[in-house]
């Protein structure tokens, strides 16, 4: 805030004392000024920004759902407004959901043929839906996701037990004495 003064009362203790005193709330306004910013876009939006989107498309986020989940959903629902349906909107809308993806279309046999990559199970779910309310009833649709899994090696575990065996004699006098009833 110093700054903003003119030179000549940059060093009157009384005006650093001022400047320092509302440096705090100046730099709260610009991190509020960012945060607005920030949720006009679905990409940059934070926890607050998703919450008015999903409240305004009546989504209800599961207690597991991540950022990452609850902006995908909001896109999809999004995107899913813009009717009518073709096949070059579908391709346009699959676009913005995912840049790996191809689709066929047979259009005397009534499929289509779609693969896509997708961050997780629960956007293949949430794309199932939307396709369900886009594709015509008479589309028959082979869906193929592929959803990249991280394999990691587990940790080494270095255990060691002990075994204990006990050796037992089986007598067979005592066997032949019960069985004759002495």
């Amino acid at each position: 805030m110093l700054d903003y003064y003119p030179h000549v009362l940059r060093d009157y203790r009384e005006i650093k004392g001022i400047a320092d005193g509302q440096q705090w709330l100046f730099e709260r306004l610009w991190d509020a000024v960012g945060r607005v910013f920030g949720n006009q876009f679905v990409e940059t939006m934070d926890d607050m920004g998703l919450e008015r989107w999903e409240r305004i498309l009546g989504i209800r986020p599961k207690g597991t759902a991540t950022l990452e989940e609850r902006r995908f959903e909001v896109l999809l629902k999004l995107n899913q407004a813009q009717l009518p349906y073709t096949y070059r909107s579908l391709r346009r809308y699959l676009g913005s959901v995912s840049n790996d993806f191809e689709t066929r279309l047979d259009n005397n046999a009534y499929y289509l043929w779609m693969r896509i990559r997708l961050e997780g199970y629960r956007q293949r779910d949430e794309l199932a839906d939307v396709l369900r309310q886009m594709l015509p009833a008479n589309i028959v649709l082979f869906l193929r996701t592929e959803i990249p899994q991280r394999l990691e090696q587990p940790p080494l575990c270095i255990a060691s037990g002990v075994t204990v065996v006990k050796r037992h004699r089986h007598k067979a006098a005592s066997v032949q004495a019960y069985e004759s009833g002495v």
